[in-house]
């Protein structure tokens, strides 16, 4: 879900060697990325696979958001269509920001880049907040559990956007400073806040969820559900950020990398998360899917 190398810079100001890239690689220290749209390298169609699976992955989470809707008694409906909403605007960000659509190194790419490090960070704290519902702590889709969960989810958005802000554009040093080269730059609360804490996050969450099912519910179809979902996401993660997706980016000669997998693997984890969801709650459905 995050893109590396339009963080670069060398001075405040202006971001470094990511303008002089043709292309954009994706993951930890990447080194295959996928040329920009129309380079002359090879006529580039940009990433699109990933682009495409964007696509598909947007109509299919607004299809699970109207198919959420229409579930007005369901246990924890509005904090799960908060997430299903989140992630369907992440959809879009990725797009365009792993999407080789833009040029890299411009003011443009790192504004983008840092809003959508700012909703992948808050992604994550809704998903906590939504299995913290689960254990009826709070009644869900009331005053209380909404406010906490927006009063954290806009924290982590803005929190996280202005360090993406400030690694990129240089106009503090707290939170990463001047890097010489420019590919030494580093920012260990941007590291923290959007590869630490999705991870933290999603195990809780599945921790929590697993009690929920198998010793309030006694239940163990959705746990199996869920766990599925769980397995989908960490293999994304694998073609997302490992030297997977540089191997498939250098057989292919640059044409794809391994984030389209990962792009089709996170939406599969969150239909998974919606079954699971759906057959926690199946008291309060009615017959129609």
């Amino acid at each position: 879900m995050r893109k590396t190398s339009g963080l670069q810079r060398e001075s405040p100001g202006f971001l470094g060697l990511g303008s002089q890239r043709p292309s954009a690689p994706v993951g930890v220290n990447p080194e295959c990325g996928i040329y920009k749209l129309h380079t002359v390298e090879g006529s580039s169609l940009s990433n699109i696979a990933n682009n495409v699976l964007c696509g598909v992955g947007f109509i299919v989470t607004a299809f699970l958001l109207w198919g959420c809707q229409k579930r007005i008694a369901a246990v924890g409906r509005v904090e799960f269509r908060a997430l299903l909403a989140t992630y369907l605007v992440s959809l879009i960000f990725q797009l365009v920001t792993t999407g080789a659509l833009l040029e890299q190194g411009t003011q443009t790419i790192g504004a983008l880049t840092a809003i959508h490090c700012g909703i992948v960070a808050s992604l994550f704290w809704v998903l906590l907040w939504y299995s913290f519902t689960t254990m009826q702590v709070l009644d869900d889709g009331q005053t209380a559990s909404l406010l906490i969960m927006h009063v954290g989810q806009f924290a982590f958005f803005f929190v996280t956007m202005f360090i993406a802000l400030a690694t990129a554009f240089g106009f503090t040093s707290a939170f990463g400073g001047v890097s010489n080269p420019p590919d030494a730059l580093q920012s260990i609360p941007l590291f923290v806040l959007t590869s630490i804490w999705p991870a933290v996050s999603a195990v809780l969450s599945f921790v929590v969820i697993s009690w929920v099912v198998l010793h309030i519910l006694h239940e163990r179809r959705p746990f199996w559900i869920y766990m599925g979902a769980a397995i989908a996401f960490i293999v994304a993660q694998v073609f997302r950020l490992s030297p997977v997706g540089v191997s498939i980016c250098e057989s292919s000669n640059h044409r794809v990398d391994g984030t389209f997998i990962a792009t089709f693997l996170e939406t599969v984890s969150i239909v998974a998360m919606y079954y699971g969801w759906a057959d926690m709650t199946k008291a309060a459905w009615d017959d129609s899917v």
